[in-house]
């Protein structure tokens, strides 16, 4: 009925990604966040980045059809 759910992470640091791939051995891992963003299996995403970049990547994800939150960092 419903297909299998896909959980990733995307981080320009690869020691978070080793990390996170250490802590969750089935969350998927890429470097590159439009990876993510083109990737089918992927149907929501959480944007958690500085604030200057919400807009493009939530535009980008919204685009690729994806449902989208936009965390707000704590200043």
């Amino acid at each position: 009925m419903f297909g299998a759910r896909v959980v990733a992470v995307s981080d320009l640091r690869p020691e978070r990604l080793i990390q996170a791939g250490t802590r969750y051995p089935l969350v998927k891992t890429m470097l590159d966040y439009r990876d993510l963003i083109t990737d089918a299996s992927v149907d929501a995403v959480v944007i958690a980045t500085p604030l200057s970049t919400h807009f493009d990547l939530a535009l980008q994800a919204l685009r690729a059809g994806k449902h989208v939150w936009v965390e707000k960092p704590l200043q």
